[in-house]
């Protein structure tokens, strides 16, 4: 589902602020959040727009949409997969889309998109999640299990030609 009146904020981490809480700068377009860099395989958001991204609420998916809800950021042709993660900061509103400042310039290196972009938001899958995940960690483990699933299949297939080859040598040999 395509949403074009979004609202791009960069997230930065709480060093001074006014008030000891987090906090969103309109003007500036940046949220202040205590521990920004914990959120660089996610987009935050307000609560309300998990049904706007989805189609449903959230207590109408399945178990396994709640536990990684995956959100495709689209702007100008180029994507990036993140985790839905929906957040309660004063003067967040519906609309708002929070990224941290390393997924914005993977969006558009070039250019700033912070404020009014037309970034677009759909549902997205988990393979292009951990295909293209942020984190190194979790992307290296996602390809070596599936290279590690390719050499498993091919090893059950060499393992069941031998069973069968042992077979027919044991049916010949005793004939």
């Amino acid at each position: 589902m395509s949403k074009t009146n979004l609202t791009l904020f960069a997230l930065s981490r709480v060093t001074t602020s006014p008030t000891t809480d987090n906090y969103v700068d309109r003007d500036n377009y940046i949220v202040y959040y205590d521990d920004g860099d914990y959120f660089d395989d996610c987009v935050l958001m307000t609560s309300h727009m998990y049904e706007t991204i989805f189609g449903e609420k959230w207590k109408e998916q399945t178990i396994e949409k709640r536990i990684l809800p995956i959100v495709k950021i689209t702007y100008n042709g180029e994507s990036i997969y993140r985790r839905y993660r929906a957040i309660g900061i004063k003067g967040l509103k519906k609309g708002d889309v929070v990224l941290t400042r390393r997924s914005i310039s993977l969006l558009s290196p070039k250019d700033s998109i912070i404020g009014e972009g037309s970034i677009s938001l759909s549902p997205g899958d988990e393979k292009s999640y951990y295909q293209y995940c942020p984190d190194h960690s979790a992307r290296m483990s996602y390809r070596l299990s599936r290279i590690s699933n390719k050499i498993g299949r091919i090893s059950l297939a060499v393992s069941i030609i031998s069973l069968v080859a042992s077979i027919i040598a044991l049916y010949v040999t005793l004939k």
